[in-house]
């Protein structure tokens, strides 16, 4: 029975935080960006939301949101507009990038939650 447990298995060695943090985290999100613009190109009939918040820091956040047919979520963008003296034309500027990027009649429905932006950055069209 001692000889046995007494095979020569070279130790594992856990990753390093570095090869954690950069190299592997940057293959997965890679990977995951790859998939989900494959998968976009094939959708149709998605909604885009979009939602704002201020962090505990104060900075102004807003996130990106395409919701499938398939009542999929993804999050496509996040956004740091505290620099931002005219919330509606950069709101504007961001949809239309989406759009244009992912093909503007794909999508059936804008969904905001900030009643002002909305009716500034409709004005625009």
């Amino acid at each position: 029975m001692i000889c046995l447990f007494s095979i020569d298995v070279p130790p594992y060695i856990p990753p390093t935080r570095e090869y954690l943090a950069n190299t592997l985290l940057n293959k997965e999100v890679i990977k995951i960006n790859w998939e989900t613009e494959e998968y976009l190109q094939t959708a149709d009939n998605l909604m885009l939301g979009l939602d704002g918040w201020t962090n505990p820091q104060g900075a102004s956040i807003y996130n990106f949101l395409i919701m499938t047919s398939d009542h999929k979520e993804i999050l496509y963008a996040l956004r740091d507009l505290s620099h931002v003296s005219h919330m509606a034309d950069l709101l504007f500027d961001e949809i239309e990038k989406i759009l244009i990027k992912i093909g503007p009649n794909k999508f059936v429905r804008i969904i905001f939650d900030n009643a002002v932006a909305i009716a500034t950055t409709m004005e625009m069209d």
